[in-house]
């Protein structure tokens, strides 16, 4: 899959999820439902598909990926590059 580059950036609160857009705005905000992190990677669900794209990254490495609800994916590799 390839990525898009620099969607936007997204800023993860305790319960949310907020994405500001380039040349959007307004922001949307999405309920945070779970967060997992295995081996390979850390995962958050949200309770609604707030990504147009799948494959859209946003800042600090976040991919976001899904057909209905939106989960972002964030290889465990690029924590330590922050």
């Amino acid at each position: 899959m390839q990525h898009k580059k620099n969607t936007g950036r997204v800023v993860l609160g305790e319960d949310t999820a907020t994405f500001y857009r380039h040349g959007v705005s307004s922001p949307d905000v999405a309920k945070i439902l779970g967060r997992e992190t295995t081996q390979e990677a850390e995962t958050i669900y949200l309770d609604r598909r707030v990504h147009f794209d799948d494959g859209a990254e946003f800042s600090d490495g976040w991919i976001a990926a899904g057909a209905f609800v939106t989960q972002l994916t964030r290889p465990l590799q690029n924590l330590a590059q922050l």
